[in-house]
């Protein structure tokens, strides 16, 4: 383990001190490195993975990264132009960085559970899903997922849309509170005039993704990856504090493609976040928007960045091969 944290930003104070220990990572990067002699050095966007990609760059051991997201953290900034190979998670307009070749960046998507993956390309059993959580079987289901960051915000826009969306036809919700907020969640679900099934947490999210013909959520990249292997339209409400706006690129990523619609918090209210709900679940919309979400799919991701870098130790032990 390496002795690495963040570059804090809450105070001058804390970010001085996380600057004054800079140098410490890279040696303690460097002695890794010379203990380990890897044919390779992966990052995954994350601060810690810093101190080894130095010393990488320094030796002149070949680097793969992945970047989650459609926008490049700073550590996927810093250390692109010493990659041999760039793996995207999320496909993006912008070039992802010029000074690599496109034959260097690879859109491999962002790796998932076998269970979520085995979802790409299936019809999904809708009845059978329904059934496991007391939905009914015939009807459209709006699964709510407001994650763990900014639940609260989610959970009361939905909540305050109630009773819009119990006027939309035959619409159920399946919504997963978060445990804080789940006893005022399902009072609210239950006053409703709409079927409902809330849980504090959904173990099943297979399950939870094949019952829905819709998501409403926020947008990292985990989720996106999983929607899309479901082939499940969505409703994106990007969390505005994500760093470096993350989400709202990942959500317009989606958005771009045709599977999503995408709503900012700060300009969300019930008439708005009805009417997208609405606009999404009208039948061959709908089914455009899966198609979409469905073309967006990588259930293969974490083979296709194993491959990556396999080919690219080979290539390190190698030089003269292809």
């Amino acid at each position: 383990m390496l002795p690495v944290a963040g570059l804090a930003r809450k105070s001058l104070g804390t970010a001085l001190r996380s600057v004054v220990s800079i140098p410490s990572w890279w040696f303690a990067g460097r002695r890794l490195l010379a203990d380990l002699s890897p044919a390779v050095v992966v990052g995954f966007g994350g601060y810690a993975a810093a101190p080894m990609l130095f010393a990488a760059r320094r030796a002149g051991v070949p680097i793969v990264l992945h970047e989650s997201n459609a926008t490049r953290g700073l550590v996927t900034r810093l250390f692109a132009r010493a990659a041999s190979v760039l793996c995207l998670g999320v496909p993006s307009e912008t070039p992802a960085n010029s000074s690599i070749s496109s034959r260097g960046v690879l859109v491999t998507g962002n790796p998932v559970r076998p269970l979520i993956a085995s979802l790409a390309g299936r019809r999904p059993a809708k009845a059978n899903a329904r059934k496991a959580f007391g939905l009914p079987a015939r009807g459209r289901v709006l699964v709510i997922m407001p994650g763990s960051q900014g639940s609260s915000r989610l959970n009361a826009l939905v909540a305050s849309s109630l009773a819009r969306l119990s006027e939309l036809p035959r619409l159920a919700l399946l919504w997963m509170s978060g445990e804080r907020e789940h006893s005022s969640v399902e009072a609210a679900a239950r006053h409703a005039r709409l079927p409902s099934a809330v849980f504090p947490f959904i173990e099943r999210v297979e399950l939870a993704y094949s019952a829905a013909d819709l998501f409403l959520g926020r947008s990292g990249s985990g989720t996106l990856a999983e929607i899309a292997c479901a082939g499940l339209p969505s409703v994106l409400i990007p969390f505005p504090g994500a760093a470096g706006g993350h989400q709202l690129a990942n959500a317009r990523a989606f958005a771009s493609a045709g599977a999503a619609e995408v709503r900012e918090e700060s300009a969300l209210s019930t008439e708005t976040l009805v009417r997208a709900i609405s606009d999404a679940l009208e039948s061959r919309r709908n089914a455009r928007m899966a198609r979409a979400a469905a073309s967006l799919a990588r259930p293969g991701a974490a083979d296709a960045i194993a491959d990556a870098v396999e080919r690219t130790a080979n290539r390190s032990a190698h030089p003269g091969g292809t």
